[in-house]
């Protein structure tokens, strides 16, 4: 679906006040016309929960709304509980979202955004990510990516170090099979240091943590060696 089409229908939305889900992930929902009119809907959806703007290349400081409640209207975003903006860039905008939503956010999906980000603002981004989700103990976030994942991994873990930075004590990052044990262990020590220091903190250590794939599956240690033709794999 593209921009004129996204529009037309989140127009069409604007009544729609029991509206729970709207995942528009894979449409060209676009920094104009679909992002104008998705900021026009959801302040008329107070009781949407999940929100999924995936690759759509929406412009989030247009399409989210502002800050705040300068109109006296609810947050626009107060019972959202699920946010997907994977596939996006890495920037103030994707925080600044993450700033909109109350505190019944318990998923924010980043995934695929490592690699659309320029490496050299990610490392400030995750510091920032982190010390907000700091301050969300429900918050479960997904930073999951099958491109530079060591890098990626080498960044998290210095954001998780970092003094006063905050915790994520439930994160997944699933990479494919191409993180490898040395980076592997590193981010590991990290998360574990950082969940200690959660900890001794009265806050959340670890509630989730997700790392599918991370390394490559091993090879098989059968061998076909000595069966007969009757029991060979076709």
């Amino acid at each position: 679906m593209g921009e004129d089409g996204v529009a037309a229908l989140l127009g069409a939305l604007r009544r729609q006040r029991n509206l729970l889900q709207l995942r528009l992930g894979d449409n060209a929902v676009g920094v104009r016309r679909g992002s104008d009119a998705l900021a026009e809907l959801l302040p008329d959806v107070p009781k949407l929960e999940e929100l999924g703007l995936g690759h759509t290349h929406v412009d989030p400081d247009v399409a989210l709304g502002p800050l705040g409640d300068s109109d006296g209207r609810a947050a626009p975003l107060g019972a959202l509980g699920v946010l997907e903006l994977d596939g996006l860039p890495w920037s103030g905008a994707v925080l600044n979202a993450l700033g909109r939503c109350g505190m019944a956010l318990r998923r924010l999906s980043l995934a695929g955004g490592a690699q659309r980000t320029e490496p050299a603002t990610r490392g400030s981004f995750l510091a920032a990510l982190t010390a907000a989700a700091g301050t969300r103990p429900e918050l479960e976030l997904d930073l999951s990516t099958d491109v530079g994942p060591v890098a990626l991994a080498s960044e998290l873990a210095a954001a998780l170090e970092a003094a006063g930075s905050g915790h994520v004590p439930s994160l997944r990052l699933s990479t494919g099979g191409r993180l490898g044990d040395v980076a592997l262990a590193s981010l590991l020590a990290a998360y574990v240091r950082a969940a200690a220091a959660a900890a001794a903190a009265g806050r959340p250590a670890a509630r989730l943590l997700d790392l599918s794939l991370a390394v490559p599956p091993p090879a098989s240690v059968i061998s076909a060696a000595g069966l007969t033709d009757e029991y060979a794999l076709a």
